[in-house]
């Protein structure tokens, strides 16, 4: 098996290492189950990696 590629955008992978099960487990409580909240927390990210001319996230839980 090949060795993974590093990651073309290595911001969001920090971003999302970092925050990834804070916003999980942050969605859980409001939606009131864990396959909601990780539907939504995947589609955030997936927004965050189409999105064009973003500016650096400051505050990534704010």
């Amino acid at each position: 098996m090949p060795a993974p590629s590093p990651c073309v955008f290595p911001d969001v992978e920090s971003l999302y290492l970092a925050h990834h099960g804070w916003l999980q487990h942050w969605l859980r409580k409001k939606v009131g189950n864990a396959f909601d909240a990780a539907d939504l927390a995947v589609s955030t990210f997936l927004k965050v990696l189409t999105a064009r001319g973003l500016d650096p996230v400051q505050e990534p839980r704010a």
